[in-house]
C-alpha cells in the first residue's frame, strides 16, 4: 500500500512523495528529476550571473526566476516590455530571457530596444516561445538564442555556464 502526502519545496510550490511502506524509502518522482539534482547542490560562488527574466505569465516568470535564483544567480523579473527597459537601464544584466509572444511591447520590440540602448556594451537576449516552428529571420537576428518552452533544464544550464564562460571576455554568445 502507497501513501501520498504533499510537501513544499518552496512555498506554494507543491508535489507528491511516495513512501513505499515495505521499507520507508522515499521514492523521489521522475516527472523533473534535474529539478531534485539541483535542490541537492549547494549554491554557486557570488560570481553568479545577473539575469533579467520578462514573461507577462508571471507564474512561468516567477517559476524560472526561482530556479535561476537556486542555481546561484541573481535574478529580476519584469512582466512586460516597458519594465524590462526600465529595468535594464537601472541594472547591467549577463544575459536577458524574455517571451516572444507578449501584450503591448513583444519580445522582438523589446529585444531590438535593448540592443539599440546597449549598442556600447555586449549583451546577451535568449528568446522563450511556445511557437514549434522558428522565426523568421529578423527575430533570429535580434537574439543570441531561441529556446522552446518549457526549456530542458540541461539545455538552460549550458546556455548558463557559456554566459558565464563569456562575460569575462566580452564576447558575443552568438553562433
Amino acid at each position: 500500500m502507497l501513501a501520498f502526502t504533499e510537501v513544499h519545496v518552496y512555498p506554494g510550490t507543491p508535489f507528491a512523495a511516495r513512501m513505499e511502506e515495505a521499507d520507508d524509502r522515499l521514492s523521489i518522482p521522475t516527472l523533473w528529476p534535474e529539478f531534485w539534482l539541483m535542490t541537492l547542490q549547494p549554491e554557486r560562488s557570488a560570481e553568479g550571473l545577473r539575469i533579467l527574466v520578462v514573461d507577462d505569465n508571471p507564474d512561468a516568470a516567477n517559476t524560472l526566476a526561482k530556479l535561476l535564483k537556486a542555481l546561484g544567480h541573481g535574478v529580476n523579473v519584469a512582466y512586460r516590455g516597458p519594465a524590462a527597459l526600465e529595468e535594464s537601464r537601472e541594472h547591467h544584466f549577463d544575459l536577458i530571457i524574455s517571451d516572444l509572444l507578449m501584450p503591448g511591447m513583444n519580445g522582438r520590440e523589446l529585444a531590438a530596444e535593448l540592443r539599440e540602448e546597449a549598442s556600447d556594451r555586449p549583451l546577451t537576449i535568449v528568446a522563450l516561445t511556445g511557437l514549434a516552428r522558428p522565426q523568421d529571420q529578423g527575430t533570429r537576428q535580434l537574439f543570441d538564442r531561441i529556446l522552446l518552452k518549457p526549456v530542458r533544464f540541461d539545455v538552460l544550464e549550458s546556455l548558463l555556464s557559456e554566459v558565464a564562460t563569456r562575460r569575462g571576455t566580452g564576447g558575443p554568445l552568438r553562433d
